[in-house]
């Protein structure tokens, strides 16, 4: 969520990489997630984990091939 990052949606990731695009010396290996730490249900890390897949499709349209989860 935003407290710890972006949410991830499309408009946020073409800002995040339009931005990120500009970095000369920096490379991008990889995309973390938070689901809180009281989390007690699997369902939040399931979302998660598919949220994180698409923020990795969209990387690798962009060119970036991320290899860390």
């Amino acid at each position: 969520n935003k407290k710890f990052g972006m949410y991830p949606e499309k408009p946020n990731l073409e800002k995040f990489f339009d931005k990120f695009d500009n970095l000369k010396k920096s490379k991008l290996v990889g995309i973390s997630f938070h689901v809180g730490s009281g989390c007690s249900s699997s369902d939040s890390y399931r979302s998660a984990i598919e949220s994180a897949r698409y923020c990795f499709d969209y990387a690798a349209e962009r060119g970036y091939f991320l290899k860390i989860l």
